[in-house]
Protein backbone atom coordinates (compact mmCIF):
# COMPACT_ATOMS: atom_id res chain seq x y z
CA UNK A 1 0.00 0.00 0.00
CA UNK A 2 1.23 3.44 -0.54
CA UNK A 3 2.54 5.51 1.91
CA UNK A 4 -0.23 8.22 1.25
CA UNK A 5 -2.76 5.94 2.14
CA UNK A 6 -1.63 4.35 5.50
CA UNK A 7 -2.11 6.08 8.77
CA UNK A 8 0.74 4.18 10.58
CA UNK A 9 -0.91 3.67 13.84
CA UNK A 10 -2.57 7.35 14.34
CA UNK A 11 -6.01 5.73 13.43
CA UNK A 12 -6.54 5.86 17.47
CA UNK A 13 -5.78 9.13 18.00
CA UNK A 14 -7.47 10.77 14.90
CA UNK A 15 -10.62 8.49 15.85
CA UNK A 16 -10.55 10.18 18.92
CA UNK A 17 -10.52 13.36 17.44
CA UNK A 18 -13.41 12.61 14.56
CA UNK A 19 -15.74 11.63 17.95
CA UNK A 20 -14.51 14.90 19.94
CA UNK A 21 -15.78 16.64 16.29
CA UNK A 22 -18.66 14.90 16.51
CA UNK A 23 -19.37 16.14 20.08
CA UNK A 24 -18.75 19.29 20.33
CA UNK A 25 -21.35 19.40 17.00
CA UNK A 26 -23.67 18.31 18.68
CA UNK A 27 -23.51 20.00 21.92
CA UNK A 28 -23.67 23.18 19.97
CA UNK A 29 -26.79 22.16 18.35
CA UNK A 30 -28.43 21.66 21.70
CA UNK A 31 -27.46 25.11 23.28
CA UNK A 32 -29.15 26.65 19.70
CA UNK A 33 -31.89 24.43 20.54
CA UNK A 34 -32.20 26.01 24.14
CA UNK A 35 -31.74 29.75 22.70
CA UNK A 36 -28.34 30.39 23.52
CA UNK A 37 -26.71 33.06 20.90
CA UNK A 38 -23.68 32.20 19.74
CA UNK A 39 -20.74 34.93 18.33
CA UNK A 40 -20.30 36.29 15.00
CA UNK A 41 -16.79 36.08 14.31
CA UNK A 42 -15.57 37.74 11.20
CA UNK A 43 -12.58 36.11 9.54
CA UNK A 44 -9.63 37.85 8.30
CA UNK A 45 -9.55 36.87 3.97
CA UNK A 46 -6.48 35.56 2.69
CA UNK A 47 -6.63 36.74 -0.90
CA UNK A 48 -3.10 35.92 -2.53
CA UNK A 49 0.61 35.31 -1.45
CA UNK A 50 2.40 32.35 -0.54
CA UNK A 51 -0.32 30.42 1.90
CA UNK A 52 1.41 27.22 4.09
CA UNK A 53 -2.01 26.29 5.00
CA UNK A 54 -0.50 23.41 7.47
CA UNK A 55 2.65 24.53 8.99
CA UNK A 56 4.40 22.53 11.97
CA UNK A 57 7.27 24.04 13.71
CA UNK A 58 10.33 22.19 15.10
CA UNK A 59 8.67 22.33 18.39
CA UNK A 60 5.58 20.28 16.93
CA UNK A 61 3.26 23.35 16.71
CA UNK A 62 1.02 22.92 14.12
CA UNK A 63 -0.84 26.02 12.49
CA UNK A 64 -0.56 28.32 9.20
CA UNK A 65 1.82 31.05 7.49
CA UNK A 66 0.44 33.35 5.20
CA UNK A 67 2.57 35.79 3.71
CA UNK A 68 0.07 38.43 2.80
CA UNK A 69 0.36 39.21 7.05
CA UNK A 70 3.72 38.97 7.30
CA UNK A 71 5.04 35.49 7.10
CA UNK A 72 4.35 35.02 10.94
CA UNK A 73 3.42 31.44 12.64
CA UNK A 74 -0.52 31.33 13.21
CA UNK A 75 -0.71 29.07 15.24
CA UNK A 76 -4.25 26.53 15.18
CA UNK A 77 -6.20 27.54 18.61
CA UNK A 78 -8.78 29.74 19.14
CA UNK A 79 -7.67 32.96 18.48
CA UNK A 80 -7.14 31.31 14.31
CA UNK A 81 -9.73 33.26 12.25
CA UNK A 82 -8.60 32.85 8.53
CA UNK A 83 -10.59 31.87 5.19
CA UNK A 84 -8.62 31.78 1.75
CA UNK A 85 -10.28 33.18 -0.83
CA UNK A 86 -9.89 33.27 -4.76
CA UNK A 87 -11.23 35.78 -6.82
CA UNK A 88 -10.40 33.63 -9.86
CA UNK A 89 -11.18 36.46 -12.74
CA UNK A 90 -7.77 37.40 -15.15
CA UNK A 91 -5.96 34.77 -12.94
CA UNK A 92 -4.49 31.47 -13.56
CA UNK A 93 -7.67 29.65 -11.89
CA UNK A 94 -9.75 27.68 -14.69
CA UNK A 95 -13.02 26.10 -14.42
CA UNK A 96 -14.31 23.10 -16.58
CA UNK A 97 -17.48 21.27 -16.11
CA UNK A 98 -18.18 22.68 -12.55
CA UNK A 99 -14.55 22.37 -11.62
CA UNK A 100 -12.21 24.89 -10.83
CA UNK A 101 -8.06 24.48 -10.70
CA UNK A 102 -5.98 25.98 -9.30
CA UNK A 103 -2.33 25.40 -10.54
CA UNK A 104 1.09 24.42 -9.45
CA UNK A 105 2.60 27.76 -10.39
CA UNK A 106 4.13 30.30 -7.88
CA UNK A 107 3.09 32.89 -10.44
CA UNK A 108 -0.25 32.64 -9.32
CA UNK A 109 0.66 34.08 -6.05
CA UNK A 110 0.07 37.59 -7.24
CA UNK A 111 -3.58 37.35 -7.28
CA UNK A 112 -4.92 34.22 -5.24
CA UNK A 113 -3.68 32.08 -2.44
CA UNK A 114 -0.38 30.10 -3.46
CA UNK A 115 -1.42 26.83 -0.67
CA UNK A 116 0.61 24.64 0.19
CA UNK A 117 2.76 22.72 3.27
CA UNK A 118 5.74 23.19 5.57
CA UNK A 119 7.05 20.62 7.73
CA UNK A 120 10.02 21.95 9.81
CA UNK A 121 9.60 19.25 12.38
CA UNK A 122 11.96 16.20 12.87
CA UNK A 123 9.04 13.86 12.45
CA UNK A 124 6.74 12.72 9.39
CA UNK A 125 3.10 14.24 9.89
CA UNK A 126 -0.17 13.16 7.86
CA UNK A 127 -3.01 15.35 6.80
CA UNK A 128 -5.99 14.57 6.20
CA UNK A 129 -9.02 16.54 4.30
CA UNK A 130 -12.89 15.90 4.91
CA UNK A 131 -15.24 18.26 3.67
CA UNK A 132 -17.36 19.73 6.12
CA UNK A 133 -20.08 21.64 3.95
CA UNK A 134 -19.61 22.55 0.31
CA UNK A 135 -21.11 21.80 -3.08
CA UNK A 136 -18.68 19.23 -4.25
CA UNK A 137 -15.63 17.68 -3.25
CA UNK A 138 -12.12 19.03 -3.20
CA UNK A 139 -8.97 17.55 -4.05
CA UNK A 140 -4.59 17.96 -3.92
CA UNK A 141 -2.16 16.58 -6.34
CA UNK A 142 1.87 16.59 -6.17
CA UNK A 143 4.70 14.33 -7.00
CA UNK A 144 5.15 13.83 -3.51
CA UNK A 145 1.01 12.54 -2.91
CA UNK A 146 -1.80 14.15 -2.86
CA UNK A 147 -4.98 14.82 -0.47
CA UNK A 148 -8.54 14.09 -1.54
CA UNK A 149 -11.88 14.27 0.04
CA UNK A 150 -14.04 12.17 -2.32
CA UNK A 151 -11.37 8.86 -1.41
CA UNK A 152 -9.63 9.70 1.99
CA UNK A 153 -6.55 9.72 0.29
CA UNK A 154 -3.73 10.89 3.03
CA UNK A 155 -0.84 12.77 2.25
CA UNK A 156 2.44 12.11 4.23
CA UNK A 157 4.55 15.38 5.04
CA UNK A 158 7.75 14.50 5.48
CA UNK A 159 10.42 15.78 8.20
CA UNK A 160 12.01 18.86 6.58
CA UNK A 161 9.93 19.22 3.72
CA UNK A 162 7.78 22.27 2.04
CA UNK A 163 5.82 21.20 -1.23
CA UNK A 164 2.89 22.72 -3.28
CA UNK A 165 0.31 20.94 -5.75
CA UNK A 166 -2.75 21.54 -7.71
CA UNK A 167 -5.84 21.52 -6.28
CA UNK A 168 -9.62 21.48 -7.66
CA UNK A 169 -12.81 22.37 -6.09
CA UNK A 170 -15.89 21.05 -7.27
CA UNK A 171 -18.00 23.68 -7.63
CA UNK A 172 -20.97 21.93 -9.54
CA UNK A 173 -20.96 25.48 -11.98
CA UNK A 174 -18.53 27.66 -13.07
CA UNK A 175 -19.58 31.38 -12.04
CA UNK A 176 -20.96 32.47 -9.02
CA UNK A 177 -19.58 32.00 -5.50
CA UNK A 178 -18.49 28.41 -3.84
CA UNK A 179 -17.92 27.64 -0.40
CA UNK A 180 -16.15 24.58 0.59
CA UNK A 181 -15.57 24.36 4.49
CA UNK A 182 -12.56 21.61 5.07
CA UNK A 183 -11.46 19.96 7.92
CA UNK A 184 -7.64 19.89 8.11
CA UNK A 185 -6.39 16.71 10.43
CA UNK A 186 -2.55 16.52 10.69
CA UNK A 187 -1.10 14.28 12.54
CA UNK A 188 2.50 13.21 13.76
CA UNK A 189 3.11 10.21 12.05
CA UNK A 190 5.02 8.29 14.86
CA UNK A 191 4.08 7.98 17.49
CA UNK A 192 1.40 10.03 16.98
CA UNK A 193 1.23 12.18 20.25
CA UNK A 194 1.20 15.20 18.45
CA UNK A 195 -1.07 16.90 16.39
CA UNK A 196 -4.41 19.34 15.56
CA UNK A 197 -7.15 19.78 13.13
CA UNK A 198 -9.04 22.86 12.07
CA UNK A 199 -12.16 23.78 10.11
CA UNK A 200 -10.92 26.15 7.42
CA UNK A 201 -12.76 27.94 4.40
CA UNK A 202 -12.03 28.26 0.91
CA UNK A 203 -14.44 30.49 -1.13
CA UNK A 204 -14.30 30.45 -4.79
CA UNK A 205 -15.24 33.34 -6.67
CA UNK A 206 -15.80 32.77 -10.00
Amino acid sequence: MSMNHMRHGSTGARTQRSVARAGAALAGATLLTLGAALPAQAATDVTAGHADVVAVTSAHQVGSIYDQFGGTFSPWDTTYDYRLVFDVAGTGVTCSGGVYTVPNDFSIEDDVPFIGFDNDSASDYEIALDLVSGPGDVSYTASAGGLDTATGEVLTLASGSHQHGAWTFDAGSCGGSHSFVLNVDVLEASPGTNGADRDIEFVING
